[in-house]
């Protein structure tokens, strides 16, 4: 079993080391990804062994943490455009409602 060190990066679309993204429970609870979107990218320590390329550690604090390969699946463009254009309906949807909520109450400052 031989480990590999390196450095990876935090990048808005995950961890990227040796030619692969990765992902784990540390980058996600604490929003690497959106920062990455919003600031840019940093370096992190990475170990991986050989024979196991699906998982990857990193050393943050001394913690090690195990992250894996996210794999991106196919998807019909089409299809996307739909759900894309049905969440948005839903959230105009939602505003509306939630505007009309708020102007059938009474004000309290007319009483």
């Amino acid at each position: 079993m031989k480990e590999k060190s390196g450095i990876g990066i935090v990048t808005q679309n995950g961890i990227w080391f040796d030619g692969s993204l990765y992902s784990c429970s540390l980058a996600i609870h604490e929003k690497w990804f959106e920062r990455a979107r919003q600031v840019g990218g940093w370096p992190v320590a990475v170990k991986s062994q050989d024979d196991e390329d699906q998982i990857v550690i990193i050393n943050e604090d001394g913690l090690k943490i195990n992250c894996y390969p996210i794999e991106f699946l196919p998807c019909d463009s089409k299809k996307v455009r739909a759900y894309y254009s049905e969440f948005q309906r839903l959230m105009t949807l939602r505003k509306e409602l939630a505007d009309s909520t708020r102007n059938s109450l009474p004000d309290k400052h007319l009483r």
